[in-house]
């Protein structure tokens, strides 16, 4: 008893991720079923016992932000506004592999006529050390960090993590929150917001569901149309 004792007290860190592992499991076993409309909101590491954001709708005036990005250039979205069509990204970190993969394709997609004729900026709620990473492995994009999370207020996608989820990011994703991010209890839910040069949102995607993301041909549409409407 005493050496099973010594053993689990070593390999404490061992037998969390597998407990982490064995409740994601299970998780996903019961999501297999259930959308993310069915499902509560706690299950996507949402507090709701705070405010839950509900996204900006379409048709609404795009709250206007600027930030610096890794070369200390000022980004305004006011600025892009004059010239084009702006997809405004919001992810939650280079931690996130959902995250990585959605700007990866959308990334890689960019050079197709359609989404080329917008600008994409990129809003993470990381703090601006990770901006000259992101740079490198995505070049298309302008990225900027929510330093003071007015950002992701505006946009109504801020929402306050579980500490349940914290903690599973922080051990399965090394997302070390309490380091990393500008607001450690503080997350944005992934959207995505297309706003046209008159400054109006015309298309949102806002989902619950971090494993969620729109397709580059969805965006493409859009923005070809917006493009149209221009000429």
């Amino acid at each position: 008893a005493y050496r099973l004792r010594l053993y689990l007290r070593g390999n404490n860190e061992t037998f969390m991720r597998l407990a982490f592992f064995v409740f994601w499991v299970g998780w996903m076993t019961a999501s297999v079923t259930l959308t993310a409309q069915d499902l509560p909101l706690s299950k996507f590491g949402i507090d709701t016992t705070a405010t839950v954001p509900e996204g900006l709708p379409v048709g609404m005036y795009a709250p206007l932000f600027a930030g610096q990005d890794a070369d200390g250039n000022q980004i305004a979205l006011s600025e892009f506004l004059k010239q084009s069509t702006a997809v405004v990204v919001f992810v939650q970190g280079m931690w996130s592999r959902h995250d990585r993969n959605f700007l990866k394709t959308l990334n890689d997609s960019l050079a197709s006529v359609a989404i080329a004729a917008a600008q994409v900026i990129v809003i993470t709620s990381e703090k601006p050390n990770v901006l000259s990473t992101m740079r490198e492995r995505y070049p298309s994009f302008k990225i900027i960090s929510d330093t003071d999370g007015s950002m992701g207020a505006n946009y109504d996608v801020q929402y306050t993590v579980t500490k349940a989820h914290a903690r599973r990011y922080n051990l399965f994703n090394r997302a070390k929150l309490s380091s990393n991010q500008v607001a450690p209890e503080k997350l944005p839910v992934p959207a995505v917001y297309i706003v046209a040069s008159s400054g109006k949102v015309r298309y949102r995607f806002f989902s619950y569901d971090r494993r969620q993301r729109p397709s580059v041909a969805e965006l493409a549409d859009v923005a070809n149309g917006i493009l149209h409407e221009r000429r």
